[in-house]
C-alpha cells in the first residue's frame, strides 16, 4: 500500500472544509472542524513507511469511525 491509494481510499470519508458561504447556510447545524487538513493528513501519510502504511490501513479497515484521522492520534 502507498501513500496515494490509502489517502484516495479515505479522502471521501475526510470531514468537508466550510466556507463562510457554507457557514451561513448551515448555521444552526452542527458539524466539527476537521482535525488537521487534508494536506497535513498527506504530509503525515508520506513521512510513514510501508510497514506502517499497512497498520493504518488495517486499523481503517476494522474501525468504524466517522473520522479516519482519529486513527492518526495513537500513531
Amino acid at each position: 500500500m502507498d501513500t496515494t491509494s490509502l489517502f484516495l481510499s479515505i479522502e471521501n470519508k475526510l470531514p468537508k472544509e466550510y466556507g463562510s458561504f457554507r457557514k451561513r447556510i448551515s448555521r444552526g447545524y452542527k458539524y466539527s472542524d476537521p482535525i488537521m487538513s487534508n494536506e497535513d493528513l498527506k504530509k503525515k501519510l508520506e513521512t510513514l513507511s510501508f510497514d506502517e502504511l499497512d497498520k493504518v490501513y488495517t486499523r481503517l479497515q476494522y474501525t468504524k469511525l466517522k473520522n479516519p484521522t482519529l486513527v492518526f492520534l495513537g500513531l
